[in-house]
């Protein structure tokens, strides 16, 4: 039998020792150089959502954008993003157009504003994940019914974690001017410093169904002032000044023409009802892009909460709009869902 002589243990133990150290030095080279060359920290600390309630595209960024928009469509685009593929995907009404948005998720509710939604709000969202009061959300209003949407009657979220609320006049118990909303909304921007603000204009739906189509045409008009107004008040406020990402769409559309009442009412899965204007601004965003992309109301909540830190709750379809971003900001690319079916409208008035 052939003896061996055993090779002493410990320079043996040394020598790999030191191959390891040598690795790992290597691995944590490769991960800092990863960290350092990845997506630059965002830069979004306040998010404001505009809501224009019952604005075809026609009438904002299609056809007679140039001359009903003139500062989404001309400075401003500039500045930010054109969305020309964006949809309500659910049901074409206004408390469940801004509960879609709300939420990141379609959903059956009432329209009369007697119905919460029965998933979390971005508001809840934001506040549980962060501990931030009340104040640092706000929804304000010229429809007295939205309020409903301050937040939901999800079990382990509700009132408690929901947004401060100004919506309507007289106590909320009745609509209000859109002039006098927006100018709300400025007040609230400036002394309360939200890190949320949502702010949701009614008149281009009121005068639509009112069978006012000169008053729906300057309605639309205005609300590009509004717009192009909000943008100039978030650029002078130190606090919001290139900190804050604005989005601007719709609730719904109206009746593309000659299809029953035309611009008077809305509700259906028609174009007109579904495609609607989309604006966004931000530090953290392209500028001068226009997306044809196709998104949706439900992926605006998961991009807020991209921005701003948290997470909304798992939904069946929103996701982060990743095409908005400036490439050194971008998140990593998520696959676009295949288009669902709208959900079955209950009956009643949609307006």
């Amino acid at each position: 039998m052939i003896g061996f002589q055993a090779r002493p243990l410990g320079a043996f133990a040394a020598a790999v020792a030191t191959a390891i150290a040598a690795l790992i030095a290597v691995a944590d080279g490769d991960a800092a150089a990863g960290e350092t060359s990845g997506a630059a920290p965002l830069r979004t600390e306040r998010v404001v959502i505009m809501v224009i309630d019952g604005v075809r595209y026609r009438e904002s960024l299609g056809e007679r954008g140039a001359e009903l928009w003139p500062n989404v469509n001309g400075p401003l685009a500039a500045e930010g993003i054109l969305g020309r593929a964006f949809e309500n995907r659910g049901l074409t009404a206004t408390n469940p157009g801004h509960a879609a948005i709300l939420c990141g998720e379609y959903q059956i509710i009432m329209n009369d504003g007697s119905m919460r939604p029965y998933k979390p709000t971005l508001f809840e969202a934001y506040r549980k994940a962060t501990g931030a009061p009340a104040g640092a959300c706000w929804l304000v209003s010229s429809k007295r019914k939205l309020a409903a949407l301050s937040h939901s009657r999800a079990k382990g979220w509700g009132g408690e974690l929901g947004a401060s609320v100004d919506c309507g006049r007289d106590g909320g118990t009745k609509n209000r001017d859109d002039a006098a909303t927006f100018a709300r909304a400025l007040e609230v921007l400036e002394q309360e410093k939200p890190t949320i603000l949502v702010v949701a204009l009614r008149e281009p739906d009121s005068r639509g169904h009112g069978d006012d189509w000169e008053g729906y045409l300057a309605a639309s008009r205005a609300s590009d002032g509004y717009i192009a107004k909000m943008v100039e008040a978030i650029d002078a406020l130190p606090h919001a000044r290139g900190r804050t990402a604005l989005f601007v769409t719709a609730d719904h559309g109206r009746h593309d023409d000659g299809r029953l009442d035309g611009f008077v009412s809305h509700g259906d899965g028609c174009n007109g009802c579904r495609q609607l204007p989309f604006y966004a601004r931000g530090p953290d965003f392209r500028r001068g892009f226009a997306s044809e992309t196709k998104a949706e109301q439900v992926d605006i909540a998961p991009t807020v909460g991209r921005l701003l830190g948290f997470e909304m709750p798992p939904t069946k379809r929103g996701r982060v709009l990743e095409e908005l971003f400036a490439p050194a900001s971008a998140p990593a690319p998520a696959p676009v869902p295949a288009p669902a079916p709208a959900p079955k409208s209950r009956r009643g008035k949609l307006y």
